[in-house]
């Protein structure tokens, strides 16, 4: 402001900006204490520029990529820790992690409005048990809805009145969208909000956008 040094969360806060969106990854260090190189963020790091943004008066929404490194539709690699789970161990360890995450919050005196459970899932989550089969996504959806339930649970648990979110890639693709939040509801998962990541370089026109986003709300 006027040239003097300023909070960049109040600066952001400032000019509008009223959600913090913070990345969390399960343990994004090697044995060697190295990062993976795809985030370095765990939910000790996130809780303290979490509470930067409270005190400029933003809300506080936290991305689970429930993975050690970067999640996107080729990337979701199971956390190394999970890695030898069975289908029904990983819901359990997708319900735990989600309401030991905010229950870390909310000791530490921070407020969070909503959760992605998950980050870019066009293609699932947690590979390969959470991958979707595009062959036979009827049945792949069903181990996937299953997961995203478990997170849902779990982030109520903690938190009963957060909004969930559902995060896709390729916002600008209506198809894509249609096809994947139908198969949710058909499997009844209850979220609250439909998040879209848009790249224009990758993910079409803004025209496309405004109607994909459009039509799915």
């Amino acid at each position: 402001k006027e040239g003097q040094e300023q909070d960049v969360f109040q600066i952001f806060a400032d000019h509008g900006v009223n959600f913090f969106r913070v990345r969390i990854w399960n343990a994004p260090y090697n044995l060697l204490d190295d990062p993976y190189g795809g985030g370095s963020v765990d939910a000790s790091e996130a809780i303290a520029m979490s509470k930067r943004a409270q005190a400029a008066g933003m809300n506080v929404m936290v991305d689970l990529h429930y993975s050690d490194f970067w999640a996107d539709p080729e990337k979701q690699r199971t956390p190394t820790a999970w890695a030898t789970k069975s289908e029904a161990d990983l819901q359990s360890a997708v319900e735990q992690f989600t309401t030991q995450t905010l229950n870390s919050f909310k000791a530490e005196g921070v407020a969070v409005q909503a959760i992605q459970i998950g980050n870019e899932i066009n293609n699932g989550m947690l590979y390969p048990i959470g991958k979707i089969d595009w062959g036979n996504s009827s049945g792949s959806f069903v181990t996937l809805a299953n997961l995203l339930k478990a997170g849902i649970r779990g982030a109520k648990a903690a938190m009963p009145d957060i909004y969930t979110v559902i995060h896709l890639a390729n916002g600008g693709s209506w198809d894509e969208f249609s096809a994947f939040f139908t198969a949710l509801d058909r499997n009844d998962v209850d979220y609250d909000i439909i998040g879209a990541s848009y790249y224009p370089y990758y993910h079409g026109s803004l025209e496309a956008l405004k109607n994909n986003l459009n039509n799915i709300a």
